[in-house]
């Protein structure tokens, strides 16, 4: 069992003026007889901090320090908190959320919340660690928790703050005349999510037998998310080269491309699901300026590139797990498209929103008060349909019918999308779904009514469209049966590549859509 210490306020720990400074800090430099005789220690340069230690080979091991926190003035706020930490010969932790802790505890009526950075294990001088939380207006209780937690070792605290998260304020106001920017003259973009090895009879096969009029091209690595910033050029350059050689072919072909930044400087910096990658866009302004700096270099390097439809800023940001010296994702997008606007004024620009570019994002995303902006989202929902036999969820689950607690057909699926829906008409921009799929192996033509059915909410909705993916990984695949360990290449086109071609064919004639558009009421 975790061992928690009470720790009381020590008597500088205070509340301060908001703004600049921290709403609560503690540096350790008061007294208090309630603190146990080792938390606070002597420290060489840095006067007093907050010690932990916990011996090798000690039972359950854990030790923690807690300092009650001001809930009446964080009830409502996005804030950053974080401290100062030194660590000597920390083991390694069990699980993600195990190790050396900088936690806030929140309480609501509903349950908890943990938001901490993620600090390493082993040995490391002082280092500032900090992440962003939003504390509920229906906050009862709050801690600030520091310790480590199934492991060994020591670590050191100081300057344990908390500050207000400004972010950006966006002066586009809705205006029901403004007419709404596309970026392109064609009745629609219906296309696909490409692979990172497209031959040129890839892009002949999707354009000539597929009809397909736009290709979502991934500037992605699966296997170093967390590259170093001084080889991500090369890494880029090399990419580019294939990309160039990618847009020569969509050029012959009559095909669009968006250019999707899936791998920014760092890598994304999360801590979900099955994703196991730890980056740094958001918990390092070095990553930060590179990423400004890799657009730049795109902007000029693409200027006036007519194939390509947009530049997809980033791929799925988000930034739950925020530095307190990094911008959010909001404000870098918008410091971003300036950058690129000053290079390429009439490139369209595709800005997905926080918490993975999810239709939900939308319900806090402010626009940017740039002109040729399109916006974008992914969909997979519901997941434990759509990710059924991977990432840990079950099978067997089919579409429409009720998956978990809740009924999921067509109109499920366009509540899921409500949030993306009404930020479209409320500030008058074009919305273009950039991912959406269901695994191939969902039970019967599970996988063909899903898609029937989101592919007619967009176009109900006048969206552009991108099948994820074309000729990428085999489970996604449209042209493949059989089960996931076992791909066939079918020798018929699946029911699923007969809902999504059909949709591709009205990219060359005016043809009445699919008769299966609408599978489930």
């Amino acid at each position: 069992m975790l061992k928690v210490l009470p720790l009381a306020l020590f008597s500088c720990g205070c509340l301060l003026a908001q703004g600049a400074e921290p709403i609560w800090r503690e540096d350790f430099e008061g007294t208090n007889s309630k603190i146990p005789p080792d938390a606070v220690v002597e420290v060489p340069g840095r006067s007093r901090a907050a010690h932990v230690s916990v011996a090798p080979g000690t039972p359950d091991p854990g030790r923690t320090l807690v300092l009650p926190l001001p809930v009446e003035k964080l009830r409502g706020q996005r804030v950053f908190f974080g401290a100062d930490v030194k660590t000597a010969n920390v083991t390694s932790k069990p699980n993600p959320w195990n190790g050396v802790k900088v936690m806030m505890i929140v309480e609501t009526p509903s349950g908890r919340s943990y938001p901490q950075p993620e600090i390493p294990d082993g040995t490391i001088e002082w280092r500032r660690f900090s992440t962003a939380a939003e504390v509920p207006q229906t906050a009862t209780n709050a801690v600030m928790v520091l310790g480590l937690e199934k492991v060994t070792g020591e670590a050191w605290f100081d300057n344990v703050r908390i500050t207000l998260r400004a972010g950006l304020a966006s002066t586009l106001k809705p205006d029901p005349a403004r007419a709404v920017f596309r970026g392109h003259d064609q009745p629609r973009l219906r296309g696909a999510m490409a692979g990172t090895n497209l031959k040129e009879d890839d892009v002949k096969h999707f354009a000539t037998v597929w009809k397909g009029n736009l290709l979502r091209l991934q500037l992605f690595e699966s296997a170093r998310q967390d590259r170093a910033l001084e080889d991500y050029d090369a890494w880029l350059d090399a990419r580019l080269q294939h990309i160039d050689q990618v847009l020569a072919w969509c050029e012959k072909y009559g095909v669009r491309a968006v250019l999707d930044l899936h791998s920014p400087p760092g890598g994304q910096a999360f801590s979900a699901g099955y994703v196991t990658a730890r980056g740094r866009i958001f918990t390092q302004p070095a990553a930060q300026a590179k990423f400004v700096e890799v657009w730049q270099r795109m902007a000029s390097r693409y200027k006036g590139r007519q194939v390509i439809w947009g530049f997809d800023v980033v791929n799925e940001p988000d930034d739950s797990m925020l530095a307190e010296d990094c911008l959010d994702w909001n404000t870098l997008a918008d410091k971003t498209a300036r950058a690129i606007r000053a290079i390429d004024p009439e490139r369209t620009l595709i800005i997905e929103p926080n918490q993975w570019g999810g239709a939900q994002g939308f319900a806090a995303f402010e626009p940017l008060d740039l002109p040729r902006v399109v916006y974008s989202f992914h969909f997979y929902q519901p997941m434990k349909f759509t990710h059924q036999g991977i990432h840990g969820n079950p099978a067997s689950i089919t579409y429409p019918g009720r998956i978990g607690d809740e009924l999921w057909d067509r109109d499920a699926l366009e509540r899921a999308m409500r949030p993306a829906i009404e930020f479209a008409r409320k500030y008058r921009v074009h919305m273009y779904v950039g991912e959406f799929s269901a695994i191939r192996t969902a039970p019967g033509d599970s996988a063909a009514k899903y898609l029937a059915d989101v592919i007619g909410i967009f176009e109900r909705h006048g969206f552009d469209w991108s099948y994820h993916a074309y000729r990428e990984w085999q489970g996604w695949s449209l042209e493949h049966t059989g089960p996931l360990d076992k791909p066939l290449l079918s020798q018929t086109p699946t029911d699923r590549q007969q809902v999504v071609t059909g949709w591709f064919a009205r990219n060359a004639a005016s043809e009445p859509g699919p008769a299966n558009s609408r599978t489930s009421d």
